[in-house]
């Protein structure tokens, strides 16, 4: 949630009252199509700019963009970006299925 979505003088220790700009979504084995694609529309319906959902399984990001009908999939050689929600940045998908801890 970008700060100038913020109420004044938020609790920043309470739950955000609203969809936040930027929703993730990282899919497990027992969630269905029907049910990330109906978490992506809810949360697009109510406000959010976009919604990323990662598939593990298949190594790839779909990204979801307000306004716009298509999803964009990305594949884990490919990166991507995000300008109206963070300008300057580019991420690498393969990055995202680094376990740097091991």
């Amino acid at each position: 949630v970008r700060a100038g979505r913020l109420p004044a003088g938020f609790d920043r220790t309470r739950p955000f009252p609203g969809t936040p700009d930027l929703a993730v979504e990282i899919v497990s084995p027992s969630e269905t199509a029907a049910e990330i694609i109906d978490k992506v529309n809810d949360y697009l319906r109510f406000g959010s700019q976009q919604v990323w959902v990662i598939y593990p399984s298949s190594e790839e990001l779909h990204q979801y963009i307000s306004g716009e009908q298509v999803a964009h999939i990305h594949k884990v050689a490919d990166t991507f970006s995000a300008p109206s929600l963070f300008p300057d940045l580019s991420i690498r998908v393969a990055d995202l299925f680094t376990d740097e801890a091991g």
